[in-house]
Formats: structure tokens, sequence, C-alpha cells
């Protein structure tokens, strides 16, 4: 499912930490604070499902539909099979 992750295994952590991170902060509405997360994860690892994905949610959760579509389309143009999106 991760690129990174299949092909970097010692970078498998800090992707799981900065997801378990993100997903923290889109559950309690800390919405500024996941946004910065998810900028940092989509910068750290821009060819990974997972930030675009979660990107999406939070745009979806705020309202903003067609930057939601946009991030879904591309988490799925990156993993085709990412169950998520």
């Amino acid at each position: 499912r991760s690129y990174i992750a299949k092909e970097y295994p010692k970078y498998k952590p800090l992707i799981l930490m900065k997801k378990e991170t993100l997903l923290k902060q889109i559950e309690t509405r800390s919405l500024e604070a996941a946004l910065q997360a998810c900028a940092e994860l989509i910068a750290q690892y821009p060819h990974e499902a997972e930030g675009h994905f979660r990107l999406g949610k939070l745009n979806y959760l705020q309202g903003r539909y067609e930057e939601s579509i946009v991030c879904y389309t591309e988490a799925t143009r990156l993993a085709p099979d990412f169950v998520d999106a």
C-alpha cells in the first residue's frame, strides 16, 4: 500500500507516527494543526497517498468539497488500490 514503506522500511515508523498524530488531530477537530501535519506529510512524502487522502478528509470536514475531490483523486492516482480513498 505504501511505496515508501515498502521500498524504504526504515521510514515506515515515521510515516505511521505522522499518520497517528494526524488522525488524533482530525478526531479532536484541531483542524489547523491537522492541516499543518498534512502539509508536512505531503512535503516529506509527496508520492504517498496517505497525506493526500488525509488532506482530502480535512477539506471535506471544512466544506471544501472540490478541494477534497482533488486530494482524493491524487491519492487514488498515486495508489490505485488505496482502500480508504
